[in-house]
């Protein structure tokens, strides 16, 4: 390893000198549309009792203003570097890396390299993998409630650690024959669901018999998912239980506060954030032992009018925030909510 970190700061000295004038020390004056820099890669090894990686594929895709240029294809040598020479960096460009290890793609994004800072340097820490579950913990579930007509809008932020120092593959085979590492319990009557962040897509990710399942593998450190749904209610009530088959070490929900009767299972009644909305109460749960599942059920909630009562009554004329953008627009207010409530909630877990 000393031999490795040796070699990798002789490398740097030398792209560094790359840039510069001889005998003047100070650096190049070139056009900048011209200018071209070098990129060194090294690959470290996250887990316990493995010295160096070497012999993997590497994949350096340049971006520029968020728009893919080029992509460049090699392997690490055997002290797990590998450098990418006479990149055109004239305007700008960002490299992301991507190395594959052991069935798994680990990447890392690298700073800005343009004519004034040519030559940059990258780390991407690759783990070994394991079939064994780890013991991963939900650090945090957040659950945020809009009552719509005959069904609650949920919009969930959900964060995941996994304490080892080695790769989950997954241990439950899906109907797909997929392997599934974190699955997440959703409310009864659950439909409509869209996967935004920390997804791959339905491509490996299910929902089956009430559970919302990731098939990626499960690398150490923490990770966000973010996703919404929406859960049925009928008659005015709906019913709002989340769980999960390991620990969480807080759950918090955010629900209306007027007009609205919450009966809480396995949380307690927090403090009321006001909103332009109206009034928004927390309810949380500290550490909720797996298969548990607190629930909230809301009572007075908004119904659809009956198709008779849609014929004899005229329609309202639409307010300027009627449609989609209002409903979008609770939305973000509850997320600046959890967004407060989340930062407490991380720094009491952490």
């Amino acid at each position: 390893m000393k031999r490795a970190l040796t070699a990798f700061c002789v490398l740097l000295v030398g792209v560094v000198h790359a840039g510069t004038m001889p005998g003047t020390g100070g650096p190049a004056r070139v056009d900048p549309g011209s200018a071209v820099g070098n990129l060194a890669i090294r690959a470290v090894p996250g887990s316990a009792g493995v010295d160096s990686i070497s012999g993997n594929t590497v994949e350096v895709h340049f971006f520029h203003n968020n728009q893919p240029l080029h992509k460049v294809t090699g392997t690490l040598n055997e002290m797990g570097l590998m450098v990418v020479n006479d990149v055109p960096v004239g305007f700008g460009v960002r490299p992301l890396v991507r190395i594959e290890h052991d069935g798994v793609t680990y990447q890392e994004a690298g700073p800005v390299m343009d004519a004034s800072n040519p030559d940059a340097s990258i780390e991407v820490t690759v783990f070994e993998t394991t079939p064994v579950a780890p013991a991963w913990r939900v650090v945090s579930r957040q659950v945020i409630v809009t009552p719509a007509d005959d069904r609650l809008l949920v919009s969930e932020s959900v964060f995941v650690e996994n304490p080892n120092d080695r790769t989950w593959l997954g241990s439950d085979e899906a109907s797909n024959g997929k392997l599934t590492t974190i699955e997440l319990t959703l409310p009864e009557r659950t439909e409509n669901i869209t996967l935004h962040a920390g997804f791959h897509g339905w491509c490996c990710t299910t929902f089956e018999s009430g559970t919302l399942g990731v098939q990626m593998p499960l690398m150490p450190g923490r990770y966000n998912y973010q996703f919404t749904y929406e859960v049925l209610s009928e008659d005015g009530t709906g019913t709002l239980s989340v769980g999960a088959p390991a620990e969480t070490t807080e759950l918090a929900m955010i629900v209306p506060e007027s007009g609205i009767t919450a009966q809480a299972n396995g949380l307690e009644a927090g403090s009321v954030q006001m909103t332009e909305q109206g009034p928004l109460r927390l309810y949380t749960g500290r550490e909720v032992a797996a298969g548990v599942r607190p629930s909230i059920t809301l009572t007075g909630l908004p119904t659809a009018p009956s198709p008779a009562a849609r014929v004899d009554e005229p329609a309202p004329a639409p307010a300027p925030n009627d449609g989609p953008g209002s409903t979008v627009l609770i939305f973000l207010v509850g997320v600046v909510v959890v967004g407060i409530a989340a930062v407490l909630i991380l720094r009491r877990s952490a």
